[in-house]
């Protein structure tokens, strides 16, 4: 479900698109354990599951795939708890942690102690996590003193923690991770508010996203598009113009792009702009093989013959 709901944020704009990994573990209570405990025989392989991630995983993901630095970890009950270790222990290795019913008091509170350790050396870490419990009372004393740690002494982590009382143990995880990423990317959905303020805001809204995630964020091709001809309906041709440049400028080798520039120039009355950019159009659709090449054709055509 990891891969379901963070392709449908994506889709709605609500988060960047993302690639979802997941592990196949042969032995949780031995990976996601940070200290040995009697009860699990295997305990104690946390670190060496995390040196695994940091040298093997980590950089096969980025040498096979198009990847950005900004990295989340999500988890449950042990693995929960492997996650909010992970954050105090290795906090450069992830940007953003979602922890969910994390078994927080495994091996008499460790993590908690952990915490509590790190945050006592005043080490503020600038990251985003995002905590939820369903109805278990066995996990609320452990959790509640996290909480208290995270009030009394972190500043620049943001974090959320949520109880959810009409779940469960096997029911949170769903819900939880769906509304973990709307926290960690809550700004990243451009409103209608900041489109009606023209090219600057939105340039502005990618921009800051850009700094808050620490990778390039462009905006999506079609929202650009929306904004050109949004200008263009109202007869704003020359705002038009501007803004369909800006999606030239972000995506060269679109077709559709091209055509939109050629109709705001066509309509603006400046019919060698417009065969030029409707050329261009041809030519990139022609290429990429675009559904829609006969239409910049016939936009061609109309502009050559009106010369």
């Amino acid at each position: 479900f990891s891969a379901t709901t963070s392709n449908f944020l994506s889709r709605v704009q609500r988060m960047p698109r993302s690639i979802v990994v997941g592990i196949p573990n042969t032995d949780r209570g031995r990976d996601v354990t940070p200290v040995k405990d009697e009860r699990i025989p295997t305990s104690g392989g946390a670190d060496k599951f995390l040196e695994f991630m940091e040298k093997e995983l980590i950089p096969y993901i980025d040498k096979n795939y198009r990847t950005q630095s900004y990295r989340t970890l999500y988890g449950h009950s042990l693995c929960g708890m492997f996650a909010i270790y992970t954050l105090f222990e290795k906090p450069e290795m992830f940007d953003s942690f979602i922890a969910i019913s994390p078994y927080l008091q495994y091996a008499d509170q460790f993590v908690v102690n952990k915490v509590e350790s790190v945050l006592s050396g005043k080490i503020e870490v600038k990251k985003h996590l995002f905590i939820t419990l369903g109805n278990e009372p066995e996990y609320t004393a452990s959790l509640k003193r996290i909480e208290k740690l995270l009030s009394d002494k972190t500043e620049k982590l943001s974090w959320e923690i949520s109880i959810r009382e009409s779940e469960d143990h096997n029911s949170v995880p769903l819900k939880s991770l769906y509304d973990g990423l709307e926290f960690i990317y809550s700004d990243w959905r451009l409103t209608n508010e900041t489109l009606q303020k023209g090219l600057d805001a939105v340039k502005k809204h990618y921009l800051n996203l850009s700094n808050k995630y620490g990778f390039d964020v462009n905006p999506i091709e079609g929202v650009i598009n929306a904004l050109g001809y949004q200008h263009l309906g109202k007869n704003e041709n020359k705002f038009a113009i501007e803004v369909f440049k800006y999606n030239v400028e972000l995506y060269p080798k679109s077709s559709n792009v091209y055509d939109s520039l050629g109709e705001a120039f066509e309509k603006a009355g400046n019919m060698n702009a417009a065969r030029d950019n409707y050329q261009l159009a041809v030519n990139n659709g022609e290429k990429l093989n675009d559904r829609n090449v006969e239409i910049y054709k016939k936009n061609l055509k109309r502009v050559t013959i009106s010369k």
